[in-house]
């Protein structure tokens, strides 16, 4: 699409003469915008108006001179901004920037002002039809104002939901840290399975009631069948990749299959409660609670995109509350947390990280 495409297709241009077309195509210069560019600020005092070639730009305002900007539209391919200024050259109201690369033609007021007679003719046609248009857009940048305000009010109520229950669930997590800490200090021997399972019911039954309160999917939570197959056969993958290095590293290193074999039979599995079923519905209700709901719930209110920073914390602060367990315990347990919580950011599915955990524990024995 070309200039003169772009502008044919606005009404306001759509009866100019083939020579008056000409006039604007010869006026305008091409602009290359990166992703994240700003274009123009509220408040500036400029008065170009643009067509957009190619590209998706967002259109934010500031309210009640506050520093925080509010998205309020966006733009694409084969529309038109900064007409207000172009038409009353009064300084912009809304800043507009690029959210992908984008190309840009500008008409500058300045420039058609300045032409021949037939410039300023065209220009004064063009103004009267641009404020005509501009009328009819105002108001429905007025309804999309209000509707996008409301849906950013939504999105600070659920961070806030998000936020607060994530605190209520690391407080929980460290009393228990509390107490556990406490009784192996004191020399008490309990039941480790006894206790995990009284730990974890203690966390579920909260979690349960929030993800019902706030009223969202569980596949918000990683209950998600949509990416379930996939995430099953990635897993499956990443398993054999994982036993096939090992086997060939300890055939190289050591010279044995047969005690490799001996080293992988899980010997203390059994003397868990409930055996491999139990163990299974264990680690999945664990990692509904851990990723699910508890990396799931910072994540959204940090508003952590990527989700990096949410699974080092998730994993710090797991580290940090059952430090009870062993120094060495404890660090290994990180390194598998910073593992599991990567691997569910790139499934969206907790299957994965539940066939994972319960492969590491149906082969070391160790309930965690």
């Amino acid at each position: 699409m070309d200039f003169a495409k772009i502008l044919t297709s606005q009404q306001v241009f759509q009866d100019l003469t083939a020579s008056e077309v000409d006039i604007l195509v010869n006026h305008a210069s091409t602009l290359e915008i990166k992703s994240h560019e700003q274009i123009i600020s509220e408040g500036e005092q400029s008065s170009d108006i643009y067509f957009v070639e190619k590209g998706e730009l967002e259109v934010t305002k500031k309210i009640g001179g506050s520093k925080d900007e509010f998205v309020i539209g966006h733009l694409s391919n084969g529309e038109m901004f900064g007409e207000m200024s172009f038409i009353d050259s009064q300084p912009r109201s809304t800043t507009i920037r690029s959210t992908t690369p984008t190309i840009l033609y500008k008409l500058a007021l300045e420039d058609l002002n300045s032409g021949d007679s037939s410039s300023r003719q065209l220009l004064e046609k063009i103004t009267t039809k641009l404020s005509m248009i501009t009328l009819t857009r105002v108001r429905n940048t007025n309804s999309q104002y209000v509707l996008s305000i409301k849906n950013q009010i939504q999105q600070l109520e659920m961070q806030t939901q998000f936020g607060l229950f994530f605190v209520l669930l690391i407080t929980f997590y460290s009393i228990q840290s509390f107490i556990y800490f406490f009784i192996n200090y004191l020399g008490i021997k309990v039941d480790i399975p006894v206790i995990s399972w009284m730990k974890l019911v203690s966390l579920l039954i909260p979690s349960l009631f929030f993800v019902k309160y706030i009223n969202y999917s569980l596949n918000t939570f990683g209950l998600n069948a949509a990416y379930a197959k996939q995430a099953i056969l990635d897993t499956l993958v990443m398993l054999l990749s994982a036993f096939l290095l090992i086997a060939f590293s300890y055939r190289i290193f050591i010279g044995s299959w047969e005690s490799l074999m001996i080293n992988l039979t899980p010997t203390r599995i059994t003397q868990i409660s409930g055996g491999f079923f139990g163990i299974f519905i264990y680690i999945l209700f664990l990692e509904f609670l851990i990723r699910g709901v508890m990396q799931t719930s910072l994540q959204k209110f940090l508003d952590d995109e990527k989700g990096f920073l949410t699974v080092f914390i998730v994993a710090d602060l797991l580290w940090l509350f059952d430090l009870y367990l062993g120094f060495g315990t404890d660090n290994i347990k990180f390194m598998l947390d910073l593992l599991l919580g990567y691997i569910f950011l790139l499934q969206k599915s907790i299957i994965g990280v539940v066939i994972i955990h319960f492969v590491i524990t149906a082969l070391t024995g160790s309930f965690y």
